[in-house]
């Protein structure tokens, strides 16, 4: 991960950071749908629940997250602390879907004389939302993001047990 400068930026170098760290959470959050999508194929194919995998590989992130609890809960229902954690990752992922989600529709800006990043969502003449994160904020999203993920793989392995 880039470590945040400590020198103040200049309006170039503070997009350069920021579109990294914006890319970086794409790309891990590519990888949390593949593992998901994945891992939904064979939980389908174990619950015997009928979902084709093409159904599966086509169906948006958020339906993905409901098949996941879905399929949990028919597998594990014997295994409480195991699904108490299927929901909180549910939970996470949902969050980190959203922030995606809210990043990928909207304009972004650089305030270099605030160093931060500006995100506008809601269109021209509209109600429109601002916020804006320093070059931390948008790294601590994308920690969030690779625990997400790290926090799949682990239940994905506890769930092979």
């Amino acid at each position: 991960m880039l470590p945040i400068p400590e020198a103040e930026l200049s309006a170039e170098d503070l997009e350069d950071f920021a579109s990294r760290y914006l890319g970086k959470l794409l790309f891990v959050f590519s990888r949390i749908e593949l593992s998901l999508t994945l891992n939904l194929v064979v939980m389908s194919v174990t619950a015997r629940m009928g979902e084709s995998e093409a159904a599966l590989s086509n169906c948006y992130f958020a339906r993905k997250l409901d098949f996941f609890l879905r399929f949990a809960d028919v597998l594990h229902q014997e295994r409480a602390d195991f699904l108490l954690a299927c929901h909180a990752w549910h939970a996470a992922a949902k969050s980190i879907c959203l922030k995606r989600n809210r990043f990928a529709h909207g304009r972004w800006a650089i305030l270099p004389s605030t160093q931060q990043v500006v995100h506008v969502s809601g269109y021209p003449g509209g109600h429109q939302d601002e916020v804006r994160y320093a070059l931390a904020d948008l790294r601590a999203i994308v920690l969030e993001a690779e625990n997400v993920h790290a926090q799949l793989l682990e239940l994905i392995n506890k769930q092979l047990c």
